[in-house]
């Protein structure tokens, strides 16, 4: 892992074949690390997600982020 300074985020994104949907978010010293891990076991809650935004936009216009869809809930 690379040496972060107070104000630095290190971000890295891997596409891997037969994985779902990983997601970590770690904090690494020379003595230890920790590290919190999601892992999809299918797509199921993606779809879910994707069909709440569709529903959100119906009747409006403009140009929308997720941000925009969990603000609107």
């Amino acid at each position: 892992m690379n040496n972060i300074s107070n104000n630095e985020v290190n971000i890295k994104s891997t596409r891997m074949n037969d994985i779902i949907g990983e997601h970590s978010i770690m904090c690494e010293s020379l003595n230890d690390k920790i590290e919190i891990k999601h892992i999809a076991k299918n797509r199921k809650d993606f779809a879910v997600g994707a069909i709440i935004a569709a529903e959100w936009l119906i009747n409006k216009k403009g140009v929308f982020g997720m941000t925009d869809v969990l603000k609107g809930l």
